[in-house]
C-alpha cells in the first residue's frame, strides 16, 4: 500500500514537471526573481517544495524538496563531465557516497551502484543502492536527467567481516526510494542547476519519533543542499574556473 501510494504521489509530480521536461518553463528558479539573484551571488537553495517538505502515506513518508545553484564561468559540457562521472562520485560527494560505479550504460541512459552513508547525530545508515538514470538533451544548453532507484538494501555491520545487507521489509525503513529530477542550463555567464528531489522514508514507529523525527525532517535538506555545494566545488576544481562566489549574507 505504501509502494502503491508513492507511485501515485510521484505520477503526479511528473505531471506537475511536464512544462519542464518540454522545456517550457525549465528551471523554478525562473519564477522567482529573487531566488535567481541570490543564485547569482553565489548562495545555494534548499526548500521543501511545501510546508515542512514532508507528505504523509498510509505507512510511510515522502520527503519533497528542490534545490538550486548557479557555477559561473562553467559550461554545461564542464558540469555534465562531473555529473556522470559516477566511478568518481566518492570523490566528489563524500562522505554521504562511499563507493560508486557504473554498471552500464547505453548512450545517456546509466545503470548506476552507490553505497550511500547517512549519518545525523547518532544515527547512521549505510546503504547499497542501484539507481537507472537517463539524461535527455533539450538543446545545447539544456539537459536534464531523471533518477529512480531501483535497489536500495540497508547494510548490518558495515565494514567489519560480518557485514550483511537486510532483507527488504526487515530494516529500519530510513530509506525505501531515492528520485531526483535535475535540470542543467548554461547561460549568463555559466550553468544553473535546479533539482527535485524526493525520497521515501518509513513512518516513524511508535515511541521513536522523538529520536527519528530530527532525522527525518531535516537530512534531505541538509543532504541536498550538501550535493550542490560539492557539484560546484567539483566544477570548479576539475575546470579551473576560478574560486565560487561567496554568498552574501
Amino acid at each position: 500500500e505504501t509502494i502503491e501510494a508513492f507511485n501515485k504521489f510521484i505520477a503526479s509530480v511528473e505531471m506537475r514537471l511536464e512544462s519542464r521536461f518540454s522545456g517550457r518553463t525549465f528551471l523554478w528558479s525562473d519564477e522567482f526573481p529573487g531566488v535567481r539573484q541570490q543564485l547569482l551571488k553565489g548562495v545555494v537553495i534548499a526548500q521543501p517544495m511545501q510546508g515542512n517538505g514532508i507528505v504523509p502515506l498510509k505507512g510511510g513518508l515522502v520527503q519533497d524538496w528542490r534545490g538550486a545553484v548557479f557555477i559561473s564561468h562553467a559550461s554545461l559540457q564542464d558540469v555534465m563531465s562531473i555529473v556522470q562521472d559516477y566511478d568518481r562520485h566518492r570523490d566528489y560527494y563524500k562522505p554521504d557516497i562511499e563507493n560508486a560505479k557504473i554498471e552500464s550504460r547505453q548512450g545517456d541512459e546509466f545503470l548506476v551502484y552507490m553505497r550511500i552513508v547517512k549519518a545525523k547525530f547518532m544515527l547512521s545508515d549505510v546503504l547499497n543502492t542501484e539507481h537507472a538514470i537517463q539524461f535527455i538533451h533539450l538543446d545545447a544548453k539544456r539537459v536534464y536527467s531523471r533518477s529512480y532507484s531501483k535497489r536500495i538494501s540497508e547494510v548490518a555491520a558495515p565494514g567489519q567481516t560480518d557485514e550483511h545487507e537486510l532483507p527488504v521489509g526487515q530494516d529500519r525503513g530510513l530509506l525505501w526510494r531515492l528520485y531526483g529530477y535535475w535540470f542543467f542550463e548554461e547561460r549568463d555567464g555559466g550553468v544553473f542547476i535546479t533539482c527535485e528531489s524526493i525520497t521515501l522514508t518509513r513512518d516513524f514507529p511508535f515511541g521513536m519519533a522523538g529520536l527519528l523525527a530530527p532525522v527525518i525532517h531535516n537530512l534531505p535538506g541538509e543532504s541536498l543542499r550538501k550535493s550542490l555545494e560539492q557539484t560546484r566545488k567539483a566544477v570548479v576544481s576539475r575546470s579551473g574556473t576560478g574560486s565560487a562566489p561567496q554568498p552574501s549574507h
